[in-house]
């Protein structure tokens, strides 16, 4: 006898499943991909990734981050407790 019912939707979940999981995984980025993301978007330069990325954390919760950009520039980047993010060039 064939497969049951039971069987093949147990099997055609597990097909879905599985491609979602390689979907979601399509979109994941690197912390270098979202920092630079992060600095372009604040309009500087810093192309596809940063480097040598530096990550501190205050008694408040307010994040600072360093980075550098393929051009040699650093930036710092504040997040504060509340989600506000700024950067600047050092």
């Amino acid at each position: 006898m064939g497969i049951n019912h039971g069987e093949q939707s147990m099997k055609r979940l597990l097909a879905i499943l599985s491609g979602l999981f390689i979907s979601l995984n399509a979109f994941a980025v690197t912390p270098a991909q979202d920092v630079a993301a992060t600095i372009n978007l604040n309009g500087y330069a810093c192309g596809s990734k940063a480097s040598n990325i530096k990550e501190t954390v205050d008694s408040n919760g307010n994040k600072t981050i360093t980075a550098s950009c393929a051009d040699g520039k650093r930036y710092k980047i504040n997040i504060t407790n509340k989600g506000r993010v700024s950067v600047k060039p050092q």
